[in-house]
């Protein structure tokens, strides 16, 4: 259960696919990877899904997004992803609005749930979404094939063996060591606690704590995140 939200900057004649240069901020210091202000979302049958939500993730981060169903999780990187239109706020990737095109150029998104073209074949939508970023098809069926080679699956992280789970994870720690901010949303807590370097929790689509593992247990007395979780979730859902 778990999406990944990965933002680089390479050229935009770079290949997106390969291992990404540094985000343009590490040289400049200027933009963060993700910023987010005063987000909110109302949909039409009333529901309000995120209400005033603020949100920054410094470049070269590995970030983790927890909370229950239905917390905001996907509504926030929805409208990150111009998938969702938010009712109020602005968002930047790299200090570009994230409706425009260096923004997209930018993001890419790996969901949980399939939400390609069944009738496709994994090695087709690889290569015909690799068309998205310029890459011509001689370029983009080579690197389907590696990808396809290494990884052997069509989802991300959920339903998957342990040695293919872990290799993974390895590929996505290579690629922020080389500069890709990873926003991660899942509901394996461990596995948050292990890759992220800074984790939020979300609760009725506002953030209700943010730090490192480590002082987010020393902050609740806690043995783990789960515990962590455990209290400040229930803590919130007991508060009138």
């Amino acid at each position: 259960m778990a999406d990944l939200l990965p933002m680089a900057g390479p050229p935009p004649t770079a290949d997106p696919l390969a291992t990404p240069a540094a985000s343009p901020s590490r040289s400049g210091g200027s933009p963060p990877a993700l910023r987010v202000e005063g987000l909110r979302k109302r949909y039409e049958d009333g529901f309000t899904a995120v209400a005033g939500l603020d949100l920054e993730i410094p470049d070269g981060a590995f970030f983790g997004l927890l909370g229950p169903n239905g917390a905001g999780k996907t509504t926030l990187i929805g409208s990150v992803c111009n998938i969702v239109r938010p009712s109020a706020g602005t968002l930047s990737v790299f200090g570009h609005d994230h409706r425009s095109r260096q923004a997209r150029r930018l993001l890419g998104l790996a969901a949980q749930d399939i939400n390609v073209d069944r009738f496709l074949s994994i090695r087709q939508i690889l290569v015909y979404h690799a068309g998205y970023h310029g890459i011509g098809r001689k370029a983009a069926t080579r690197r389907a094939d590696e990808l396809l080679a290494l990884f052997r699956l069509d989802e991300p992280t959920a339903g998957v063996d342990v040695e293919l789970r872990s290799e993974i994870w390895r590929v996505v720690k290579g690629l922020n060591a080389a500069g890709t901010t990873v926003l991660l949303t899942t509901h394996y807590l461990e596995e948050a606690e292990t890759l992220c370097d800074e984790i939020a929790l979300l609760r009725a689509g506002r953030i209700v704590d943010r730090g490192s593992a480590a002082s987010l247990r020393e902050r609740y007395a806690a043995r783990n995140i789960s515990e962590v979780y455990d209290r400040v979730i229930k803590a919130e859902e007991v508060t009138p």
